[in-house]
């Protein structure tokens, strides 16, 4: 399906693109979006499961030649062994396999949100059998955030309660400072925030905390009713969506200071954004929102070029856009998947 739209500027330095259902995306609800290792950009909505290439969006038939148990798509988790999972509204779980699925399994009431990349399908599995509630008839999601610590150490984390696993084997269990309520992982370090904001980073071994100094940009208000926090375990920036602003969050290279610091972008309007992710070779952003489809924001290019007259201007320049296929060879962008928490207050 061809996915035509048209790039505006922002009244910062980018560029965006739209795509909703006017042109070319299936539909404008976008509840969740992971990448997978051929570097499809997955998009969970309410209308099915859509992959899209930089050019085109694809509806996925669920279980191939067959009704499916659901189109309304809830989760999408990656696995540190190159995998991708797809949950449907009903917890029905899908093993995802290039523009083919899978049915791994189906689990009656199984509906597990899991934030960070599970160790692999089996243990994604595990999980929700352990966590799912057959008596539990309210329609709420368990939640659960998958981290990686040092020598193969695993971490489960539930509420203020970290569980950790080593091969298999439960080594024990730590406690969280009280009112945690993301814990995340970035450049290769650990760290949490509470429900206000206070900044916490957890050892490799995954079996102590300690504090960490966070630097705010100037005029940072932590006592805004709403947030929500956006990382990819291997990636080298997270982002903090507040009060329609948004934030890039990095960290020291010692692990024991993070650094927030505004983008200036124009983010949608009268929607809620659901999920990101980033090109790694691209300078591009990818948000999914509620109900105004998707939209890729480009960082514009500064160049001095030289006048007639022997003076130099600056202007701005949008590097290649196109995604695509370039003759036989396929060019496709890699993507993070960033995981999503919220607070509200």
């Amino acid at each position: 399906m061809p996915a035509a739209s048209v790039a505006q500027r922002a009244r910062s330095d980018w560029w965006i693109q739209h795509y909703n259902v006017q042109n070319g995306l299936p539909s404008s609800s976008i509840i969740d979006m992971a990448v997978d290792t051929m570097g499809f950009l997955w998009l969970a909505t309410e209308g099915g499961l859509i992959s899209f290439d930089g050019r085109n969006f694809r509806s996925t038939e669920l279980i191939p030649g067959h009704a499916p148990l659901s189109n309304r798509m809830r989760d999408l988790v990656t696995t540190t062994d190159g995998g991708l999972l797809a949950a449907d509204v009903k917890g029905t779980s899908y093993s995802v396999h290039g523009f083919d699925m899978a049915w791994v399994q189906h689990r009656t009431a199984g509906r597990v949100k899991v934030y960070g990349s599970a160790p692999d399908v089996e243990t994604y599995a595990a999980l929700v059998d352990t966590l799912r509630n057959p008596q539990d008839q309210s329609g709420a999601w368990a939640e659960c955030t998958f981290i990686h610590g040092a020598d193969g150490i695993e971490g489960i984390v539930r509420g203020d309660n970290l569980t950790r696993i080593q091969k298999g084997k439960v080594l024990g269990a730590l406690v969280l400072p009280t009112r945690s309520h993301s814990v995340f992982q970035l450049s290769g370090h650990i760290y949490g925030f509470t429900d206000t904001l206070g900044c916490f980073g957890i050892g490799p071994q995954l079996d102590r905390t300690a504090p960490v100094r966070v630097q705010w940009p100037t005029g940072f208000n932590k006592a805004a009713a709403e947030w929500q926090l956006f990382w990819d375990p291997a990636a080298d920036e997270a982002f903090l969506l507040m009060d329609q602003h948004l934030h890039t969050v990095r960290s020291s290279s010692t692990g024991d200071t993070l650094t927030i610091a505004q983008l200036e972008l124009e983010l949608p309007k009268n929607t809620r954004i659901t999920c990101m992710a980033v090109p790694w070779k691209e300078n591009v952003l990818a948000i999914g929102t509620l109900s105004k489809g998707l939209f890729l924001y480009q960082r514009m290019a500064m160049r001095t070029v030289e006048c007639g007259t022997g003076t130099g201007r600056t202007k701005p320049i949008t590097p290649s856009w196109t995604w695509g296929r370039k003759g036989s060879s396929p060019f496709r962008p890699t993507f993070a998947r960033y995981s999503s928490a919220k607070m509200v207050a």
